[in-house]
């Protein structure tokens, strides 16, 4: 083959890394290393005692049905355990079955930028039937939402953006494969997963895990 067959066919190469490495950083397929995703992290969102020797890791998505199903019950758990357990929620958006799921996680992290995490994950779960499966007005409804709980709507739209936002949730995502989580909601109570199955009969087995580990 001739000199300038090769001079094309690498030309065309770079251009096409080019466009993937782009297409990448535009869309936030980086993720920052957790060291060890079956402990709590510095930077984890965490209700409860923070420092408790007890935790447990919600690998959710926002607009999973079950998720939502289970969102009362793990508010009551945590109203029960509150000074004694670490909660800990961590993004696992099943972007296969759910087309909002990563934007209302990039939601919750923007509110986070603002120290409205908690707000936001709790609004974006009272609020699920407004804005799941509407994948045409979803964003202007989570700026509504960051409006109602007064955040800066014009850093909150930055934010919402950001690469440094997607990292985020990427990250949580590398970290569920490692635990082993496969569906939503995954409960992972001091390195160990909770099999819970359906609310009705897995509220009990949630919080047997909690108590026995609190009496060890």
């Amino acid at each position: 083959m001739s000199k300038k067959f090769w001079i094309v066919f690498i030309a065309l190469m770079a251009g096409v890394f080019l466009l993937a490495f782009s297409q990448s950083r535009k869309e936030g397929i980086t993720t920052r290393k957790i060291e060890n995703p079956k402990i709590v992290q510095t930077d984890d969102h965490i209700r409860g005692k923070a420092d408790s020797r007890v935790y447990m890791f919600t690998y959710g998505d926002f607009e999973c049905p079950a998720c939502n199903a289970w969102e009362p019950e793990i508010q009551k758990i945590t109203e029960e355990y509150k000074d004694r357990v670490a909660f800990i929620f961590r993004h696992f958006p099943l972007t296969d079955k759910h087309i909002n799921a990563f934007a209302a996680a990039r939601a919750s992290e923007a509110a986070s930028k603002q120290g409205k995490f908690w707000e936001m994950h709790d609004l974006l779960y009272e609020k699920w039937n407004q804005w799941q499966g509407d994948n045409k007005s979803a964003q202007t409804k989570f700026e509504s939402y960051a409006a109602e709980l007064g955040l800066d709507l014009d850093k909150f739209k930055e934010d919402y953006q950001s690469e440094v936002v997607a990292d985020r949730i990427n990250s949580d995502l590398a970290s569920a494969s490692v635990i082993g989580a496969t569906g939503t909601p995954t409960f992972f109570v001091n390195g160990e997963i909770v099999d819970v199955g359906s609310v009705s009969e897995g509220k009990a087995l949630l919080r047997k895990a909690l108590d026995s580990k609190l009496n060890q």
